[in-house]
């Protein structure tokens, strides 16, 4: 148990932070060219930028892993409150919504997105509770939460259902967010998942 949790986190922890490493890189290349090009400021600043440019290009290019929408779709869900039960396209959530503030709350503001993967063997990344968190991570960075955040899997058919009350009620960027959230370093070792191409297909 405590080397799968090490595992898991060492792989959230390479995954994203190494977009510090990327703005770190960039950062000091821009800087540097600044410094060593005799001339006026602007000019200075011009060809700064552009080999940042070039230099990110390039990171990003060569960095670049899997996200969850290379072996999955991921769609609005629709929310159904049933008395204090939360559901989402009929998968039972939680039976915390015992006020009407709550149950208000998710009425009218609340969001939710269904993960569906386009294989069985894809559920292997899909089920995994850090990936789940690392997609909830990325949706709240991007919407904000107000109050109230789930994840959910369902057993049956696989889905996974992330469903939160935004600060900014865009699912477009919803969406987004949860289908550009990266592959974790701790799943990479699956082959079943990493031969797929780039849009998840065999």
């Amino acid at each position: 148990m405590y080397l799968s949790r090490k595992c898991l986190f060492d792989g959230i922890a390479k995954t994203f932070e190494a977009r510090n490493y990327l703005a770190l890189i960039v950062s000091f290349s821009t800087a540097l060219t600044m410094q060593l090009l005799p001339g006026a400021l602007w000019a200075d600043m011009v060809f700064g930028v552009s080999v940042g440019s070039v230099v990110l290009f390039v990171l990003k290019r060569f960095s670049k892993g899997k996200t969850i929408a290379d072996i999955a779709d991921v769609k609005e869900g629709k929310i159904e409150i049933n008395g204090s039960e939360l559901f989402v396209d009929g998968i039972y959530i939680s039976n915390l919504l015992g006020t009407e503030n709550a149950q208000r709350l998710f009425q009218t503001e609340g969001m939710a997105v269904v993960i569906y993967p386009r294989e069985e063997h894809f559920r292997i990344a899909l089920d995994n509770y850090g990936q789940r968190q690392a997609a909830l991570f990325e949706a709240t960075r991007a919407v904000g939460i107000k109050r109230y955040h789930f994840t959910r899997k369902d057993y049956e058919k696989g889905r996974i259902v992330i469903v939160l009350v935004p600060i900014i009620r865009d699912i477009d960027k919803f969406i987004a967010a949860v289908r550009q959230t990266p592959l974790l370093e701790s799943l990479r070792k699956s082959h079943a998942v990493m031969k797929t191409n780039w849009v998840g297909k065999e």
